[in-house]
């Protein structure tokens, strides 16, 4: 064993809280993806007052990027990552309330959602590709904030002192009494984790030692231990190598036995440092917002029609492409590809995004500002 930096230990409850009276969770994931559209709402509200845009476009323009959003990264999920299973139950595609979300087949729905809005409302489609990228960016932010809060999309495993150990799954899994029917143990109060400061190589991957406790609303018999002992095992076990949080020693699992009732109960395990890439790619989205709003205040003048958007999609997926070199497959099918799914979807944005700047800068026509559109 040796000594190393602590690492972070994420255990975040995706729930910030229950409604009463109508048991309904409220999910961190939502509050951040209403935050995006609130956001988003503020900013384009300024650009089309500065731009001198009618306000009900931005309205309609609002409703029809929800949709695209929302449509294009659930068909995007369903059609990219997971057609086998959906092909035979083609109704379930629209459970999006059971997860399953694609950025790609989010970005095509704006895409979608920006041309259908400039047929209706006859706007310059080129003008609103070229400022809707701000709050994408935006967006694209918070959406990557609530997949921290999901401890999704996480990345491969690293011994820097900046990886994270992803614990909140093993927390779900230890309240859970039967996984099966869902139900919920009830005695457990509180689960804490602690790190020892000392790091082991298990099967050779890094891991961390961290201590478990597990507090109760009343004291159980001794052989309680074994019953969380079981669920931590189970949850270790369930998943390949290469995709798990934790490693357990099944001599030391269990801390301390003091051979009477009690309250607490004390577990060691070996958390598994990982590349945070969903905060690798949150903070290049805050990056892409800061400049291209930059460039929007100070420089909107400077650059010809659809030469901001070529920049935008060209930055963000060349970063999306090389994320994907940390993060872990999302599917089954991409431990047999050179590339994954995420890089392969990636390649067709970038090689556009560089045409479109090519092909703007030969044609040098800037916008006019401000152009007013007729009500």
């Amino acid at each position: 064993m040796i000594n190393s930096l602590l690492y972070i230990v994420w255990n975040a409850d995706p729930e910030m809280f229950t409604i009463p009276g109508i048991d309904w969770p409220v999910r961190w994931y939502g509050l951040l993806f209403a935050v995006a559209f609130v956001g988003s709402q503020f900013i384009m509200n300024k650009i089309y007052k500065a731009e001198l845009r009618p306000q009900k476009h931005l309205d309609i323009l609002t409703l029809y990027i929800i949709l695209g959003t929302v449509i294009g990264a659930r068909l995007g999920h369903c059609l990219f990552y997971e057609w086998d299973v959906y092909k035979n139950n083609l109704l379930d595609i629209l459970k999006i309330w059971e997860g399953g979300l694609a950025s790609h087949g989010g970005a095509i729905g704006i895409l979608v959602a920006m041309w259908l809005y400039c047929r209706k409302t006859k706007e310059n489609w080129k003008w609103i590709f070229d400022r809707l990228i701000i709050v994408v960016a935006l967006s694209a932010m918070c959406i990557r904030g609530g997949n921290l809060m999901n401890s999704e999309i996480i990345g491969k495993p690293t011994d820097a002192s900046y990886g994270v150990v992803f614990l909140n799954p093993l927390s779900e899994r230890i309240m859970l009494a039967d996984p099966s029917e869902g139900l919920i143990d009830n005695r457990i109060k509180n689960i804490s984790y602690k790190t020892t400061g000392k790091d082991t190589v298990i099967k050779g991957i890094t891991t961390t030692a961290i201590d478990v406790t597990v507090k109760t609303d009343r004291p159980l018999p001794v052989n309680y231990n074994s019953e969380i002992a079981y669920r931590i095992d189970a949850y270790s076990s369930r998943h390949a190598e290469d995709e798990r949080h934790i490693f357990i020693n099944a001599a030391n699992l269990i801390s301390s036995n003091s051979g009477q009732d009690a309250n607490e109960f004390h577990f060691r395990v070996y958390g598994i440092p990982r590349h945070a890439a969903q905060v690798y790619e949150g903070l290049f989205c805050l990056f892409l917002f800061v400049l291209f709003y930059y460039l929007w205040v100070k420089k909107r003048d400077k650059f010809p029609q659809l030469f901001i958007f070529g920049l935008f999609i060209t930055l963000l997926f060349t970063e999306r492409f090389f994320d994907e070199m940390l993060k872990e497959n999302q599917v089954g099918f991409e431990a047999n590809m050179k590339l994954n799914m995420g890089q392969l979807l990636s390649i067709p944005f970038v090689l556009s995004g560089i045409v479109i700047m090519i092909w703007s800068k030969r044609r040098n026509i800037f916008h006019q500002l401000p152009e007013k559109v007729k009500e």
